[in-house]
Order: structure tokens, then C-alpha cells, then sequence
């Protein structure tokens, strides 16, 4: 992580720079007083912070916790920012929404002595769910909100020989089976061709030349612009009143007093009933 003061200037990604216009949160809240307490007190203005649930906490966080009834009425949130909004992994990655689905479940359940994450099949159903689950809910809430910040489709995967097809074939295979067996619903968009003449039409990819298609998958995927989705999300929250938002306010430490969390910022201390810490350390 970064210290502070920083000793450096960061460079500005793409999709930073083509959001600075009046609703990109830029500076915002900078200098302001420091409230003295608040209900939640979340740690980091990036992508993370924007959604709640039992699986994920973090500017969706914010946007969660008050949007679906979670915080209590009269109490608020304060996100805590080091830097700007989204000024970390948020607004330097590709912006691409693709979650990772049956190819990856052989890896998952490998052991670890043989290369893979040595995970349990069900834990690797579980694991898959929640990427798919992921892209789900960030397009339903590019929907409802009609946020105009994102594109939803597929993601098209060749298999270059008889080998690769085969090996993606038996990871479908085991996926659905294990997905069956685990009690979850038939994983949503995903259409396997192996044939090598439909494949070699349809097949344009920089990797692939069309006589060495021998088959492909579609799976759901999408992609958004990832700073205008978080400033996005974060301007309903804030809208709301019961959202504060302080950017440059680098945090030092936080400590637990009985039941009362204490925050120790640039700009002073904050107290909490609850932290939730989604730095990207970067």
C-alpha cells in the first residue's frame, strides 16, 4: 500500500481521466469536518465498496446497505477514501465483467501439490455461483438504475485442437454434474459447439486461425466502464442522506473500545459500530 504522504504522483488510467466531468465524485469531500461517528464506517471508495451481502463487503457496499433497507433509518454511512473515488484497482482495470465458469472448475478442485486450489467440488460450485451471481447483480443494477454504464453478452472461448475440446468437454461435463449433485440450478448461458466446420465460421480471434478451430463455448459476460460504475453507485448512495463520503482522508489505524469501533484518519477520528475494510493495497 501506498504511504501517505505520498512521495509520488500516480499516473491517470483511461478510464480516470475520461470521467472527470461534474459527476465523478473528483475531490470530493476533501477537507471537509469529519463527522464523529457513524453506523458503518467502510474503508475504501473503490468498486468493492458497492455491494453487501453474506458473501461480499465494500462504493457498492454504501449503495447495498442503504438501497436495500440494511441500514437502519436515522443512521448513516461513511466511506473513508485515501486517494480519489475509484482511483485504484477500480479505475486501472479492463472493465470487463466475465466470470469465470466451467473452465475453471478441473483447476479448482486440483490439489495444491499438483498446481491447482485444492478446493472441494462443492466449494468449487460455490465459488463459480458466486462469479456468476456477481455479473448477475451488476447487471440488474445497471438496469434499475438505468445507469446507461455497462453492456451484457457473452464471452466466446475456441478451442484450438481436438485435445483442448475434449478437455473443455469433460470440465462442462463434471460442472454440471457437480453442480446437480450439489443442489444448485443449471448454470444460465452456456452453449458448447463441437463442431470443427461451425466453429471454423464463426471463429475471428487473434489467437485462432480459422483452420485450427475445432470447437467453442459461450458463456455470459459483459463489460462497463468501472469508474463511472462506481461514482455511479456512489452518487445514489449519496443521494440518499444517509451516505458521507471523504476522499483524502488516508486512515492510520482503527481500534475496538466495547462495542464501539474508533477510526483514526488524517482529519481526525471517527466512531463506528462496524468497519469494513476494502482497500485494494494498491
Amino acid at each position: 500500500m501506498s504511504s501517505f504522504p505520498q512521495t509520488f504522483i500516480s499516473t491517470v488510467s483511461h478510464w480516470q481521466a475520461s470521467n472527470r466531468g461534474p459527476t465523478s465524485l473528483y475531490n470530493y469531500g476533501k477537507g471537509s469536518s469529519l463527522s464523529e461517528n457513524a453506523h458503518v464506517v467502510i474503508i475504501g471508495a473503490g468498486m468493492t465498496g458497492e455491494r453487501s451481502d453474506a458473501k461480499r463487503k465494500g462504493a457498492s457496499l454504501a449503495y447495498q446497505l442503504i438501497n436495500q433497507g440494511a441500514l437502519p433509518k436515522g443512521k448513516k454511512v461513511a466511506v473513508l477514501e485515501a486517494k480519489d473515488v475509484a482511483s485504484g484497482a477500480t479505475g486501472r482495470n479492463g472493465g470487463h465483467v466475465r466470470p469465470a465458469s466451467f473452465h475453471s472448475y478441473p483447476g479448482l478442485i486440483r490439489p495444491l501439490k499438483d498446481g491447482g486450489a485444492g478446493h472441494t467440488p462443492e466449494e468449487a460450485v460455490r465459488i463459480l455461483e458466486d462469479e456468476e451471481e456477481n455479473m448477475r447483480l451488476v447487471a440488474q443494477i445497471v438496469e434499475r438504475e438505468k445507469l446507461n454504464q455497462g453492456a451484457f453478452g457473452a464471452d466466446f472461448q475456441v478451442f484450438r485442437n481436438e485435445a483442448e475440446k475434449k478437455a473443455g468437454k469433460e470440465a462442462l461435463e463434471a460442472y454440471t454434474a457437480a453442480r446437480e449433485k450439489y443442489g444448485y440450478p443449471p448454470a444460465q448461458g452456456i452453449k458448447f459447439v463441437d463442431d470443427a466446420e461451425e466453429a471454423k465460421k464463426v471463429s475471428r480471434t487473434y489467437f485462432t486461425r480459422q483452420d485450427h478451430a475445432a470447437g467453442y463455448a459461450v458463456t455470459p459476460a459483459g463489460m462497463v466502464h468501472p469508474h463511472k460504475l462506481a461514482t455511479a453507485l456512489l452518487r445514489l448512495a449519496l443521494a440518499t442522506g444517509q451516505c458521507e463520503l471523504y476522499s483524502w482522508t488516508p486512515v492510520s489505524n482503527f481500534e475496538k473500545t466495547g462495542e464501539t469501533w474508533i477510526v483514526h484518519t488524517s482529519e481526525g477520528d471517527i466512531t463506528a459500530e462496524q468497519v469494513v475494510l476494502v482497500t485494494g493495497g494498491g
